[in-house]
């Protein structure tokens, strides 16, 4: 399952995560424009905040663990995880190396734990 799960990671990751997905699932991207994290009609159109943005991020993490891996568990286990982690890393609490280094660590947590069932 190891393998499984660190190739969905590094497919939702860097595969699957669009520049603008990259950006704006921070909340400093909205903070930077100077406006509140809600809703927003701009253009003649509603615009996502940085909280649909890293949800979806986190949702398609789950999907693509669930997806190689089976395991609804290490889905749920690395969606929750993957949004607290990417809010953290786009907060400033730690840069990349120890983002992916705590993604890594959550993953061989997930395979450890469905290995032993």
């Amino acid at each position: 399952m190891l393998v499984e799960l660190l190739f969905a990671h590094a497919v939702a990751d860097f595969g699957l995560q669009s520049d603008t997905m990259a950006k704006l699932k921070s909340r400093r991207a909205d903070v930077k424009r100077g406006e509140e994290c809600q809703w927003k009609f701009r253009d003649g159109k509603y615009q996502l905040t940085w909280m649909y943005w890293l949800t979806a991020h986190a949702l398609i993490h789950g999907a693509m663990a669930f997806l190689f891996s089976g395991s609804m568990l290490a889905a749920l286990i690395i969606t929750a995880a993957h949004w607290v982690l990417d809010y953290c890393k786009t907060q400033d609490y730690w840069g990349i190396h120890i983002d992916q280094g705590c993604h890594l660590l959550i993953i061989l947590l997930c395979a450890l734990t469905e290995g032993n069932e």
